[in-house]
């Protein structure tokens, strides 16, 4: 699968596959598997986060309320 890359990028790309002796191919691959492991991980950690929270507002003031009495204390003490 071609890939265009900026000249710039191209430039480092090659520059840092020279200076570790691999192949500018392989270091596109590594990049690419650790950005989807990173990727996949903060989206499981959403996934997480937002399943530990459903609900955790049910049963307070509407959200609009609570930040209006928010403020007003807020303008209070400044």
């Amino acid at each position: 699968m071609p890939v265009s890359l900026d000249p710039d990028v191209k430039r480092w790309l090659d520059r840092y596959a020279r200076s570790h002796d691999v192949s500018a191919a392989s270091v596109v691959r590594e990049a690419l598997h650790v950005y989807r492991t990173r990727a996949t991980h903060q989206d499981l950690s959403l996934r997480r986060l937002l399943e530990a929270t459903h609900g955790t507002w049910k049963g307070r003031e509407k959200p609009l309320e609570y930040q209006r009495r928010m403020r007003r204390e807020w303008d209070r003490r400044g």
